[in-house]
């Protein structure tokens, strides 16, 4: 599959730390893809690995966020059709598509209504909750 420990690790494992480590060892494995031109953040994604996408954006600049798998896909939207997101109107999630179409906003023209209704739970969840306020930090 062409796919490095680091893939595998932002793909399978729940700690964001364990691939902070992997990529620490080589950072070239950032820009690396497997045979499907799959990233590391393409995995992360694909395995609504949400404190991994938060670190991966956050401390390594927007890592391969605008870079298109070989099914013409973005890291955005693995996360979108992802099977492995249980709740879609979660915290983590809307606030890791919030983070990505913040870092590649550009994406959110391809998709119209999907990213239109990703927005809006953006929005609403930013202000909902016992009257609470959330923000998303960036």
């Amino acid at each position: 599959s062409g796919a490095l420990p680091l893939h595998i690790a932002c793909q399978h494992h729940d700690s964001a730390s364990v691939v902070k480590y992997l990529v620490g060892l080589d950072t070239t494995t950032l820009s690396a893809a497997d045979q499907e031109r799959n990233t590391v953040l393409h995995q992360a994604c694909r395995g609504a690995k949400y404190d991994t996408i938060a670190m991966l954006l956050e401390n390594f600049d927007a890592v391969s966020v605008s870079k298109r798998n070989a099914t013409k896909k973005l890291p955005v939207d693995l996360l979108w059709e992802s099977n492995a997101v249980e709740d879609r109107e979660n915290v983590e999630y809307i606030g890791s598509v919030f983070r990505l179409l913040k870092a590649y906003p550009e994406s959110v023209t391809s998709f119209g209504t999907q990213a239109q209704s990703a927005l809006t739970a953006c929005s609403s969840q930013s202000q909902s909750g016992n009257g609470k306020k959330r923000k998303f930090v960036d």
